[in-house]
C-alpha cells in the first residue's frame, strides 16, 4: 500500500511526547526482558512535529524494535527528538552490533536483513527498515543511517517544518 501511494497520510500538529511515550510502552517489556535500558531524552519545551500519527508511530515502533533486537544484553536504546526552525528531528541510537559499512545502502530495501555475523540469523522479514524509508519518504522527510561495528548504530530522521 506505501509504495502503490494507496497510504492516506494526514499530516497535523502532533505532541511528539505523546507518540514517543505511546510507542516506549509498547515496546518497555521486550526491552526489559532482553535487558536493554531505554532512555528518552525529549526537551521539555518541544514544539509539535506535523506529521500522520499512524505513521509516525510505525516509524519509531520499527525503529525501536530494531535497535532492542540489535542491541546486546546490559546496552542501550536511546531516543531524541529536537526540533529547529525548519526541521523537526527524532533519533534513536543503540549500543548494537551495528551495520555492515557494505549494508547500509540497501539495509532500507525491501526484504534486506542486517546482520553484522554472517552467521547469527535474525526474526523478521527485512521489512521494517524498507516501511521507515517509505513512511519517512511520504512526509518529505530524510532518513540517515550510521554505524559502527560493535558500538552501535543511529538512526535519523528529519523531517521538514513547516511542512511543504
Amino acid at each position: 500500500a506505501i509504495e502503490a501511494g494507496a497510504l492516506a497520510i494526514k499530516k497535523e500538529e502532533l505532541p511528539i511526547a505523546d507518540v514517543i511515550g505511546e510507542c516506549l510502552k509498547i515496546v518497555k517489556g521486550e526491552a526489559q526482558s532482553l535487558n536493554v535500558d531505554m532512555v528518552s531524552q525529549l526537551p521539555d519545551d518541544l514544539p509539535p512535529f506535523f506529521a500522520d500519527r499512524q505513521a509516525l508511530k510505525k516509524i519509531v515502533l520499527n525503529l525501536l524494535a530494531n535497535a532492542i533486537k540489535f542491541t546486546p544484553n546490559g546496552g542501550r536504546v536511546t531516543l531524541k527528538a529536537e526540533a529547529t526552525k525548519n526541521a523537526r528531528i527524532l533519533e534513536i541510537r543503540d549500543t548494537g552490533i551495528g551495520i555492515p559499512d557494505s549494508q547500509i545502502a540497501i539495509i532500507t530495501d525491501p526484504f534486506v536483513k542486517g546482520a553484522a555475523d554472517p552467521y547469527t540469523s535474525q526474526a523478521g522479514a527485512g521489512l521494517g527498515l524498507s516501511i521507515v524509508k517509505a513512511l519517512v519518504k511520504s512526509h518529505d522527510g530524510h532518513l540517515d543511517i550510521k554505524s559502527d561495528i560493535g558500538k552501535g548504530t543511529i538512526v535519523r530522521i528529519t523531517f521538514p517544518y513547516p511542512a511543504p
